[in-house]
């Protein structure tokens, strides 16, 4: 995590020994280059409930809770995203730098291509973040998004910088998980990018029948109160595929050094 001036560094690995990866491992790293952010309609049918357990299941691996939420539950969430979308669409700053990350030329090594976007939402109120905020984008179509949508909650036991680093993990292999039984995810996270709202995200924290494995068995000893929702994610079947987009190179986000003392 950072040290002092070292705002940047999110984490030191040290290698001690070569361990073979597992079959896990190598079923994950090879959906790597296909996991993508969909901002796509998605089919209006729910989620197998078998791919589901899975989904929650990977998450405990990495000590956290993904939480598919209930009806009830989806309709609060939804309307917390669609208070902090207005949030931001009026917040000039905001504004600005999403325009600083978007519409970017084909050469870019990263932020948002146009093609990346997706389609406008049809109906304002549909579940999808629009990068466009609601603005015209030459040649962008216009779809239906699907009326129901399947949402998840990732939950931290805490809200600290190592609970934030714990809570990347989770969502890689759930991420990753997804994308390997052919589903498409994209992020809802404006009511945690929302000071004034973020707190109002702790009713869905409550876990109820959680899953709880032996890699994770203290779960659950967790109380709804002590969770801490940090990712909104919108899983489903997608109706069209969404074209990658830029990455930096590895050297501008990885530091190779010797081993030092342990």
């Amino acid at each position: 995590m950072p040290e002092g001036s070292q705002t940047s560094l999110l984490a030191t690995v040290r290698a001690v020994e070569r361990m073979a990866p597992s079959s896990t491992d190598v079923r994950l790293f090879g959906t790597i280059s296909r996991r993508r952010t969909s901002r796509w309609p998605f089919v209006n049918l729910p989620i197998a409930p078998e791919m589901i357990m899975r989904l929650e299941s990977v998450a405990t691996i990495e000590r956290a809770i993904l939480r598919v939420l209930d009806s009830g539950e989806a309709a609060y969430a939804a309307g917390l995203v669609h208070r902090a979308d207005a949030a931001q669409r009026s917040d000039p700053a905001v504004c600005a730098e999403l325009a600083r990350w978007t519409n970017r030329e084909v050469d870019a090594v990263d932020g948002i291509p146009t093609p990346a976007l997706g389609p406008a939402p049809r109906d304002p109120s549909s579940l999808v973040r629009d990068f466009a905020m609601g603005g015209p984008v030459h040649r962008r179509r216009v779809a239906d998004f699907e009326p129901d949508p399947t949402l998840a909650v990732l939950l931290t036991e805490g809200d600290e910088p190592a609970d934030w680093l714990r809570a990347g993990q989770a969502l890689e292999r759930v991420w990753l998980e997804a994308t390997a039984a052919g589903l498409a995810v994209s992020l809802l996270t404006q009511p945690l990018e929302v000071s004034q709202l973020r707190w109002l995200g702790r009713p869905l924290a409550p876990l109820g029948a959680r899953p709880v494995g032996p890699s994770f068995p203290e779960a659950a000893s967790w109380s709804g109160p002590r969770a801490w929702p940090q990712v909104l994610l919108r899983v489903g079947n997608a109706l069209d595929s969404t074209p990658p987009t830029p990455r930096r190179p590895v050297d501008d986000v990885l530091t190779l050094a010797s081993p030092g003392p342990l």
